[in-house]
């Protein structure tokens, strides 16, 4: 082999050990900060108190495939929300608080760690997101109700996934299995007792 293509292969396993250790990183960084931030309403493993504090779990993968999902996640978690929701025939009329403190690399991290490895679903496979997406989704500032009314914008979305399908999926937020219907859609079809009011029980 030429000494060319010996370096060649060296840097390009550099690069591929130097990405794996900083997405382990970030993932843990994400679960430090879940577990000093949220973990205490929300619980070490995102099942919440009943009618005190929503649980998160897998149902958050469903709303991070779709865009308006996205947009919620990031806002509620840097601005807060304020307004009654439904979680699984329970009601939650608290506040949530802002963490405007996270900088936008720690709510990426933050995020993912939510959406991919609390459900504990080891099939998942959803586009993370990114600094520069958390940014971008952030940078205009919303009060809580109005992170409120996003929700109820990302309920809408979820009912025409589990209805119909009349929504295009975004390019890259879908497993590679072959299934052409949305991931969005089909983790709502397999969890019966989610969705209502909407479609079936609200998120």
């Amino acid at each position: 082999m030429r000494i060319s293509s010996v370096i060649g292969v060296i840097m390009l396993s550099s690069l591929t050990v130097g990405s794996a250790i900083a997405a382990d990183s970030s993932h843990l960084e994400g679960a430090t900060l879940y577990q000093q931030n949220c973990a205490a309403c929300h619980q070490a493993n995102g099942e919440g108190v009943p009618g005190v504090y929503p649980p998160l779990g897998s149902r958050l993968a469903a709303w991070s495939e779709i865009d308006s999902g996205r947009h919620y996640l990031a806002n509620v978690i840097r601005h807060g929300m304020m307004g009654s929701i439904t979680v699984s025939q329970q009601t939650y009329s608290g506040v949530m608080p802002p963490w405007a403190r996270f900088d936008n690399a720690q709510l990426a991290s933050l995020l993912n760690y939510i959406t991919e490895t609390l459900p504990g679903d080891p099939n998942l496979d959803i586009e993370e997101f990114s600094a520069e997406e958390v940014a971008r989704l952030t940078e205009k500032s919303v009060t809580p109700l109005q992170v409120h009314s996003l929700r109820e914008e990302a309920l809408t979305q979820l009912k025409s996934f589990d209805s119909d399908s009349r929504r295009t999926h975004r390019h890259g937020r879908r497993r590679s299995s072959g299934n052409d219907r949305p991931l969005a859609q089909r983790r709502l079809l397999a969890l019966p007792d989610e969705l209502s009011g909407m479609s079936r029980k609200q998120c």
